[in-house]
């Protein structure tokens, strides 16, 4: 039989989306972010023993997750018996999860909301305050500006209970001293694999004048996120970059005397406290516990 009659293999179809959103694909994000999910569900109870007087012998928590997404902590916590809202402006992400809560006959409230600007009476609270509301991994520094960030603040501080804390993961910059890093991500659920390469370029360094007057940085660090996705059938890969809002230490904390909320804890996702003495200046990240 001549070479070139002989069948060949099928190869996957090979997709390049260049400049995507890729919150338009809700799977993708959800299969690269479950892996330890419900350890951090886990952290958010040990948070709210520690820090919001939560007795789990007693009853559920009532949960907010600002940002949240496919609302995989809230399947989870919904999974455990907790009373679970959500909110976000991704309409797909939000329908992705609701139809996974219905696969998996359990309940939690998922509403396109923004998290600038919501109340009790948005969220359908009635009586009932949150718990413990908690957004991780920088997802609040989407906001564009410290004006939407103090709005933020606010609206999560109307909804708490009087014991109730804000888990806020957030990193904060030290301008001039970061350097660009990279991140990379891999998820599996099934025949689909998900691998993310972030790239993170800080701002620029704080500018000195030749009157010594400083100008305030550009405070944007940008991301480029090049994604690739493989099943038996294709391969896609989606460029995608957006910008964070940053935060030295300084600006910090004048967003949250703004807000009116004070640091009560400070700890990693898993509820364990951190050796960070983030008032001096120094770069890094941790899970803010706010009140």
């Amino acid at each position: 039989m001549p070479e070139d009659s002989q069948q060949q293999p099928d190869r996957p179809e090979t997709l390049s989306m260049s400049e995507e959103d890729w919150y338009d694909h809700p799977k993708w994000y959800d299969v690269l972010h479950a892996r330890g999910t419900a350890a951090e569900v886990t952290g958010i109870e040990v948070i709210a023993q520690r820090f919001a007087g939560w007795d789990p012998d007693d009853r559920y928590l009532n949960l907010l997750e600002p940002a949240c997404g496919t609302a995989r902590h809230l399947r989870v916590g919904a999974r455990r018996g907790h009373h679970c809202w959500g909110i976000d402006l991704a309409e797909p992400m939000l329908e992705y999860g609701r139809e996974r809560l219905r696969e998996a006959g359990l309940k939690a409230t998922l509403l396109n909301l923004d998290m600038t600007a919501f109340s009790a009476n948005d969220l359908g609270l009635g009586h009932r305050r949150i718990d413990v509301a908690f957004c991780f991994i920088n997802s609040v520094r989407h906001l564009p500006t410290d004006e939407a960030m103090v709005s933020h603040l606010r609206s999560v501080k109307r909804v708490l209970a009087r014991e109730g804390v804000y888990a806020l993961g957030i990193g904060l910059a030290s301008y001039g001293s970061e350097r660009e890093s990279e991140d990379v991500w891999k998820g599996k659920r099934g025949q689909c694999a998900v691998t993310q390469m972030a790239q993170y370029l800080p701002p620029p360094n704080l500018i000195v004048g030749q009157r010594g007057s400083e100008i305030e940085p550009h405070r944007n660090e940008r991301v480029i996120s090049q994604l690739a996705v493989t099943t038996p059938t294709r391969e896609v890969f989606v460029s995608h970059a957006f910008s964070l809002r940053t935060y030295d230490a300084s600006e910090w904390q004048a967003v949250l005397k703004k807000a009116g909320l004070e640091v009560v804890g400070l700890v990693d996702e898993f509820g364990d406290d951190l050796d960070w003495d983030w008032r001096a200046g120094a770069p890094g990240y941790a899970v803010f516990l706010l009140r």
